[in-house]
């Protein structure tokens, strides 16, 4: 099941717009939302003796 049922599909490596559906074209089926499992991921960030923060 996915959240998306009607997704845009890429042409020719772009997406097309869809003049016929308001606002951003996508329908969201909240049902499969509030079921579908989802990762929750946080990126850890190395902080500096000096308190400043390290990117990898």
């Amino acid at each position: 099941m996915t959240w998306c049922p009607d997704p845009y599909l890429p042409v020719d490596g772009h997406l097309e717009l869809r003049p016929d559906r308001p606002g951003w074209g996508v329908t969201i089926d909240e049902t499969a939302l509030a079921t579908d499992d989802y990762v929750h991921w946080e990126r850890s960030l190395p902080v500096r003796p000096d308190g400043s923060l390290a990117f990898a």
